[in-house]
């Protein structure tokens, strides 16, 4: 959820004619590569790659997370940019997002378990322009938590670094979505959500070679479903 504020926050000075009209409805082909220091200086750059989707003034963004270049030849770095993360982002107006059916978990190789964790959402987690919708970044922060209480919560996964060297991290997220309302089925739409609402995180968890998890989930309002 942070490099995606890190991008949200770049595309608001990109776009300061209308900083309040559109929020991120999507992110896919996030790829986390390193991450920078605390205090570390970095620069997001972005790139506008379509613009009026389908006639819906949605547009996408390829944007990158990475090291400021050195202007000092003697530097390791030799000019060359460290990409810390990079995603391709879809913005547009709340009301322009179309519906998206729910994502299907594929059929393939690996041992599969379902979770579901509740998580009560607070004011700063809905969107300061859109207050009765949560925003795809605060959706990433409830996957992450039930990921997390998944494997044992923090005392779990403090003892797996320090017993075992076991360190959990995210290598890529192929998509993330809002679900809107279609007018036909029972999904209650994302705009419909207030601060004290409890959410539901739904959870397919399946392992795969080399200690590798994959993890669909779905965020859920008691009636209907948010993000995936």
């Amino acid at each position: 959820g942070n490099y995606l504020r890190s991008f949200e926050r770049a595309l608001h000075h990109a776009k300061e004619d209308n900083i309040g009209d559109w929020c991120v409805t999507n992110i896919e082909q996030q790829k986390f590569r390193l991450s920078p220091l605390l205090g570390q200086s970095f620069v997001i750059e972005g790139k506008r790659i379509e613009s009026d989707v389908d006639g819906s003034q949605r547009e996408s963004w390829s944007v990158t997370m990475a090291k400021k270049r050195s202007t000092d030849s003697k530097k390791e770095d030799h000019g060359r940019a460290t990409i810390y993360n990079s995603a391709v982002l879809t913005i547009s107006h709340p009301s322009l997002t179309p519906w998206v059916p729910p994502l299907a978990v594929p059929v393939g190789k690996g041992f599969s378990v379902n979770c579901e964790y509740s998580f009560m959402t607070y004011p700063d987690e809905h969107d300061i322009n859109f207050p009765h919708r949560i925003t795809l970044r605060s959706a990433l922060n409830y996957f992450e938590r039930s990921r997390s209480s998944w494997l044992g919560g923090p005392d779990a996964l403090r003892r797996m670094k320090e017993d075992d060297g076991v360190i959990w991290v995210i290598a890529s997220v192929d998509e993330a979505t809002i679900v809107e309302d279609d007018n036909e089925s029972n999904v209650e739409p994302a705009t419909a959500w207030k601060p004290g609402d409890n959410v539901i995180v739904k959870s397919t968890m399946t392992f795969r070679r080399k200690g590798i998890v994959e993890c669909r989930q779905t965020l859920f309002s008691p009636t209907g479903t948010s993000s995936q």
